[in-house]
């Protein structure tokens, strides 16, 4: 009907730069270790080469929240 000028691409461009410039994740570090993480989701990426063992990032985050004091031996908060 020509009523409006929608560009759905446009419109999926927008939002996908509008989203990518809102970083949701949050540092957090180690308390054992001293080591500092861009998120929970970069610290169970590499946590076999750091810390010797797999871990998750859903336990990870609880024990930042803490929701679980610990996970497997190690402390971890939020910075």
């Amino acid at each position: 009907m020509g009523w409006c000028d929608y560009n759905g691409q446009e419109e999926l461009t927008k939002r996908s730069i509008r989203n990518n410039k809102k970083n949701l994740s949050k540092q957090l570090i180690c308390i054992e270790t001293g080591e500092i993480f861009e998120s929970t989701s970069e610290c169970a990426r590499v946590s076999e080469k750091v810390f010797g063992m797999k871990l998750f990032q859903p336990n990870i985050s609880a024990v930042c929240r803490k929701v679980l004091p610990s996970y497997k031996g190690l402390h971890f908060e939020y910075i």
